[in-house]
């Protein structure tokens, strides 16, 4: 009975555990939507993360579409972040993409890279 009992008070601390992990994400999630507004981000990403913003079609670039689910499961939480905050010439890519470090509190990185995520699902 005992363990019965310790089995049951595990998986209710795993669950409960599980479930504020799925909130905690959530929240991420939305925060990063209100960051991707202030920093203007769907100007060339577009409102919808398929790239088609007005300036990346008037400046003819070429933008990563975030609703690619199987391009987005390659790219690492890591690269997400280091290219939000030290923007696209520092990895090689396009230098239009601007740097974001200093206008990012803590953590916003992570909030931002949740909600760019959240396009591909």
């Amino acid at each position: 009975m005992a363990k019965k009992l310790e089995v049951s008070i595990a998986g209710a601390l795993f669950f409960t555990f599980f479930i504020f992990l799925g909130d905690a994400f959530a929240a991420d999630a939305e925060a990063g939507a209100k960051i991707y507004k202030t920093l203007k981000c769907a100007a060339c990403h577009g409102a919808d993360g398929k790239g088609q913003g007005p300036a990346a079609k008037a400046m003819k670039l070429s933008v990563t579409d975030w609703t690619d689910k199987a391009a987005m499961e390659k790219l690492k939480d890591d690269y997400l972040k280091d290219i939000i905050t030290k923007g696209g010439k520092a990895l090689e890519k396009s230098p239009r993409m601007p740097a974001y470090a200093k206008k990012l509190k803590s953590g916003e990185d992570e909030s931002l890279a949740a909600y760019i995520r959240s396009f591909a699902k």
